[in-house]
């Protein structure tokens, strides 16, 4: 996944000072797209903060390849819903939320197919549905 780079301004002082103006115009630009992004030291992404009506609706994590790591979704600033990738970026686990309580963990095969479901009340474990493998 490609996401915007930071502005970073070359000061022929080696001043601090441009870079900090540079982060905050990044973090102007940012807001004005209701986005917050965070860099690494060495100037890979990290994170991305999306809000909607003030509220976070979305938060991505990246490794340090850039790729995506893990996202939350939220609904009136609220988690819904957290997904986690493996580094070739499959999908390896998604849990749903009820009340900012987990009521369901899928689980995901390498290949992408479902491998199980792990259901949940008011976050105490019910049971696992195991699927069936399709080779």
């Amino acid at each position: 996944m490609s996401a915007a780079k930071s502005i970073v301004f070359e000061s022929p002082t080696g001043s601090g000072k441009t870079i900090m103006l540079a982060h905050l115009i990044n973090l102007l630009v940012n807001k004005l797209k209701n986005k917050d992004e965070v860099f690494r030291e060495d100037g890979t992404l990290e994170q991305i903060d999306t809000y909607e009506n003030g509220d976070v609706s979305k938060i991505e994590v990246f490794r340090e390849d850039e790729n995506l790591q893990r996202v939350k979704t939220f609904e009136n600033g609220v988690v819904s819903k957290g997904e986690f990738f493996r580094e070739d970026g499959t999908v390896q686990q998604i849990q749903t939320y009820k009340n900012e309580v987990v009521s369901k963990v899928e689980f995901f095969r390498e290949d992408g197919t479902l491998e199980k479901i792990d259901r949940y009340e008011r976050g105490v474990y019910l049971f696992s549905k195991k699927m069936k493998s399709i080779n």
